[in-house]
């Protein structure tokens, strides 16, 4: 999508900005991929299943990804703010510290990852939908390099 060059290029160079300023971390235990069908609620637990990806990584890949499968959930109950609030509760009351940056560099990665997915769709409203993404990426990256 030719329009998107431009903005894609600044927000590739935002991205690098940002993961040029991370501090490495220790690696910990991650169950890899945290999909929302992933989780099973018996009502007053949660738990995961499906550890085929489980290994040391970064907490904040595993938020993140759980979080950008809740940025698409159209019947969602509470505000997205308020679910990310109590998503990064949860990881912290269990003792997980959790980097803000890494986790707004993670969260950039999978909505660019959306971009790419929207603008190669066959749908006729693919680039204007792919652009909006971007702009969410961007809106994201805001401010994260200066």
């Amino acid at each position: 999508v030719p329009e998107l060059r431009e903005p894609l290029a600044t927000v590739l160079s935002d991205l690098e900005c940002v993961h040029d300023r991370l501090i490495r971390k220790p690696l910990v235990p991650v169950h890899g991929a945290p999909h929302m069908r992933q989780w099973l609620d018996d009502g007053g637990r949660l738990g995961l299943i499906d550890f085929d990806r489980f290994a040391l990584g970064e907490p904040e890949l595993d938020l993140a990804t759980f979080l950008a499968e809740l940025d698409t959930e159209s019947d969602r109950r509470l505000p997205m703010t308020d679910l990310e609030a109590a998503a990064v509760a949860g990881f912290e009351d269990n003792g997980v510290g959790l980097d803000p940056a890494r986790l707004a560099l993670y969260r950039a990665h999978k909505r660019l990852a959306k971009v790419t997915r929207t603008a190669c769709s066959l749908r006729a409203d693919g680039d204007q939908r792919a652009g909006r993404h971007l702009r969410g990426v961007e809106a994201a990256l805001l401010g994260a390099c200066s």
